[in-house]
């Protein structure tokens, strides 16, 4: 378990980039589709979708490049981490399907992609490791549920790949808003993940209780996590038809606030 946590603790850093794509696409996404802009909505998803697939193809080769230096910093074998390159394709173009339907405030379809990721980590990993693939059997799982969640997320999005008319958006403010994302995201995705790194390469042996003890921790991040995902996209929209948001703020707020409480007493 120990080997598995490290690699996936590190996966979860690199998916910073991930929950990155989703928050960008997210906003412009709730301003257009308030505005009842399909034509526009329609640009966005076709352009960040083919920027990203080839980004992502950019990723992936560097990852494999790069794999025997992380195996030996991680104590993680090369094919255990092999395993996990589908996965690292897929993360940026996995982000704009869910920031589209995040944005256009679509929760249930959202919902039952990330449910579907989910479950399917743990259906795949549990069947690829009974029947004898070990670690590397647990990580396929995670490439695997990946790519069947993003066809999910296509679904709902059939009217966005047809035919249909198409009006340029401007991208600059787009990709300026990436810079306070990746700092947002990605320092708070750094804190619950960097400290498994960590303790897989200076104390491998413990790597595994470590990782389980840390697991309690993120449930009461994940738990309301969801309030946040609801929340932002109703205060973009707000603001982009010049409406206060503080109300939603602040309701967002005391609910995070009372989710967590409960938790935390949970395991008090």
């Amino acid at each position: 378990y120990g080997v598995v946590a490290s690699a996936f603790a590190f996966y979860n850093i690199l998916a910073i980039s991930l929950l990155v794509v989703l928050t960008v696409t997210m906003r412009p996404a709730a301003a257009l589709y308030g505005a009842g802009n399909l034509a526009g909505l329609r640009y966005l998803f076709r352009r960040l979708t083919l920027l990203m697939l080839v980004s992502g193809a950019v990723v992936a080769v560097v990852y494999l490049v790069t794999l025997p230096a992380l195996s030996a910093f991680l104590r993680v074998p090369v094919p255990v981490l092999l395993s996990l390159s589908p996965a690292v394709a897929l993360t940026l173009v996995v982000g704009v399907n869910r920031g589209i339907l995040q944005g256009e405030g679509r929760f249930g379809w959202l919902s039952a992609v990330l449910t579907s990721e989910s479950a399917g980590r743990a259906a795949l990993a549990a069947v690829l490791v009974l029947v004898g693939f070990g670690p590397s059997g647990a990580l396929a799982g995670v490439s695997m549920a990946m790519g069947l969640a993003y066809l999910l997320g296509l679904v709902p999005l059939r009217q966005l790949l047809g035919a249909g008319a198409v009006e340029r958006v401007p991208m600059r403010e787009v990709m300026t808003f990436a810079f306070p994302t990746v700092a947002a995201v990605g320092g708070i995705t750094f804190l619950y993940n960097a400290d498994i790194v960590l303790v897989s390469h200076f104390m491998s042996d413990r790597a595994g209780v470590y990782a389980s003890v840390a697991t309690l921790g993120r449930i009461v991040y994940f738990a309301t996590f969801s309030i946040t995902g609801v929340m932002f996209p109703n205060v973009s929209a707000q603001v982009a038809r010049g409406e206060s948001a503080v109300r939603t703020l602040k309701l967002s707020t005391l609910a995070m606030a009372g989710i967590a409480g409960v938790i935390v007493l949970g395991f008090a």
